[in-house]
């Protein structure tokens, strides 16, 4: 899952967080290696940026069902 940069700061402050992982520099640079890089064999990327956890999901369970 990636996700737009703005988006990816908000989410890594959010109190309800349970990772405890609050470092939205660190966070902002491993996705934008991540977005950089060749897809993996078989990798596939899902912009979940403006989606609902359901919503992300259905796009996975239609990914898994082909």
């Amino acid at each position: 899952l990636i996700v737009n940069d703005k988006e990816l700061g908000r989410r890594v402050l959010i109190p309800e967080r349970d990772s405890g992982f609050r470092n939205v520099k660190k966070s902002l640079e491993h996705n934008k290696q991540m977005k950089q890089r060749k897809p993996l064999k078989n990798e596939i990327r899902i912009n979940n940026s403006n989606k609902n956890p359901k919503k992300t999901l259905n796009e996975i369970l239609k990914i898994l069902k082909k």
